[in-house]
């Protein structure tokens, strides 16, 4: 394993240049699409830029939850940079962060050519509630379509699952989407040989992983 990067900015430095994401971010808390954009584009600057480490603290997260608590979590920040990092603010303020999020989950677990920055012509497997599915631009998607589509890449059945051993799958696909959030990437997968079944977890953030056992296992 490699060595984890070290902060290349002093510690006076970072904790200034800290402080002004930090009050940029919370200038940028509304409901605006634009405004989620902007915080993204600073979340991941700090992230890039380690200013958290450099600055003293563990980890990201735990700078969010000690200058940012109670304001946005660290999730919401997480799904904000995703999408601040592949598209411009005019897309994100066109089609909101929630559809840009799903379709990065949508292009994670079924990997195509790579985004483009405005993804309106984007073709996607759309399903309707009725099971049927259909090829759509990506501008023309539904938010409860795109979701579906994560839903089903995710769900897809394995070879030689029981009934009974899907719905298992499905049961533990929602405990991840509730403690991940159902953007996340993060599935179940299951294998039957003989009487025996086993559970991969997939795509599922190192940090995070302790939270998501203890869901599962609750």
């Amino acid at each position: 394993m490699p060595p984890k990067p070290k902060p290349s900015i002093p510690p006076e430095e970072a904790r200034t240049r800290l402080t002004e994401k930090r009050e940029q971010m919370l200038a940028d808390t509304g409901d605006d699409e634009n405004e989620h954009w902007r915080t993204g584009m600073l979340y991941a600057q700090v992230v890039d830029l380690m200013l958290a480490e450099a600055a003293g603290y563990k980890k990201p997260q735990d700078f969010v939850a000690a200058e940012l608590k109670g304001t946005v979590s660290a999730s919401s920040l997480r799904r904000y940079a995703a999408v601040a990092r592949v598209f411009p603010e005019t897309v994100a303020a066109r089609y909101g962060m929630t559809k840009l999020s799903t379709l990065l989950t949508i292009h994670r677990l079924e990997p195509f050519d790579p985004l483009p920055a405005d993804p309106s012509d984007l073709p996607i497997k759309a399903s309707g509630a009725d099971g049927v599915s259909s090829v759509k631009a990506f501008k023309d998607c539904s938010k409860a379509e795109l979701t579906l589509c994560v839903k089903l890449l995710k769900g897809s059945a394995e070879v030689g699952l029981t009934d009974e051993d899907q719905a298992e799958v499905e049961r533990r696909q929602k405990i991840v989407d509730a403690t991940l959030g159902e953007e996340s990437e993060a599935r179940i997968r299951a294998h039957r040989k003989g009487d025996e079944v086993t559970f991969d977890l997939l795509g599922v953030p190192h940090e995070r992983m302790n939270e998501l056992l203890k869901a599962l296992v609750a």
